[in-house]
């Protein structure tokens, strides 16, 4: 069974805030995660952050004015998306 981490985050360009979702990930062995409230609004902060383990992959709804964002990242060899709507 897939384990699955949702987390009301904020402030994701901090490397600090990276470095917590990192940690998190580890101690929880999540499988896939899914971050709401996110004010990243370019997919570039996203590609060179280095908190999801290496291979993982990731979507995401940038964020809008004052409305949060959205990411979902996965572990591919665990949980495989056919399509998405973001």
């Amino acid at each position: 069974m897939a384990k699955v981490l949702l987390w009301n985050a904020r402030g994701l360009c901090n490397l600090d805030a990276q470095g917590s979702v990192k940690w998190l990930l580890n101690k929880s062995k999540a499988d896939i995660v899914m971050l709401q409230e996110t004010k990243i609004k370019e997919k570039a902060v996203v590609d060179n952050a280095s908190m999801f383990p290496v291979g993982w992959r990731w979507e995401f709804v940038p964020s809008l004015r004052l409305s949060g964002g959205m990411l979902m990242a996965r572990n591919p060899n665990v949980i495989d998306m056919k399509a998405s709507l973001l």
